[in-house]
C-alpha cells in the first residue's frame, strides 16, 4: 500500500504542476492583455490630445489671418492674393443678401444698409429717418376714387 500512496503522491504532483503551469499561463495572458489595454487607452488619450493642439493652432492660424486681412483689406494692391479673393467673396455676399432680401420683400436702411423689419419710421441701429413709397393698394384706391369723381362729373353735366 505504500507503493500505492507514493504513485498518488507523484500523480498528485504532476497535477498540481500543469494546474500551476495553467495558472501562470493564464496569469501572464492577463498581464499581456492589461498591458496592451493601457497603452491603447494611453495612445487614444494622447492622440486625442494632439488632435485638440491642431485645432486650436487652426483656429490661432484664421485668427491671425483675420487680423491680417483686417489691416490690409483697403490696401491698394495687397501683398497676398488672398485678401483680394476675400473682397470679392465679401461683395458677391452682400449681392447675395440684397437679391434675398428683394424676394423676402425686405427694405434696407439708406443710412447703415441694416436691413429692416415691418415699416419701422427710423433704422433701429443709426436712426436714419425712413421714407415708405405709397403702398400699391392705396395707389389703386386713389387712382380708382379719382376715376370714379372724373366719371360722374361727366354724367352730371
Amino acid at each position: 500500500m505504500n507503493g500505492y500512496f507514493i504513485f498518488f503522491k507523484r500523480k498528485e504532483k504532476k497535477t498540481m504542476n500543469i494546474l500551476d503551469g495553467i495558472g501562470e499561463t493564464l496569469n501572464n495572458a492577463y498581464n499581456d492583455v492589461s498591458k496592451k489595454a493601457k497603452d491603447a487607452s494611453g495612445i487614444a488619450k494622447l492622440s486625442y490630445k494632439i488632435k485638440q493642439k491642431e485645432s486650436f493652432i487652426s483656429m490661432q492660424y484664421g485668427a491671425i489671418g483675420k487680423a491680417y486681412f483686417e489691416d490690409h483689406k483697403d490696401d491698394a494692391e495687397p501683398a497676398y492674393e488672398g485678401v483680394s479673393l476675400v473682397n470679392d467673396a465679401l461683395k458677391e455676399i452682400d449681392e447675395l443678401r440684397e437679391e434675398l432680401a428683394k424676394i423676402k420683400g425686405a427694405k434696407k436702411c439708406p443710412g447703415c444698409g441694416a436691413e429692416l423689419k415691418g415699416e419701422p419710421a427710423y433704422c433701429s441701429k443709426c436712426g436714419t429717418k425712413i421714407e415708405y413709397d405709397e403702398p400699391a393698394e392705396e395707389a389703386k384706391t386713389e387712382e380708382a376714387s379719382e376715376t370714379e369723381s372724373k366719371s360722374e362729373d361727366f354724367f352730371a353735366e
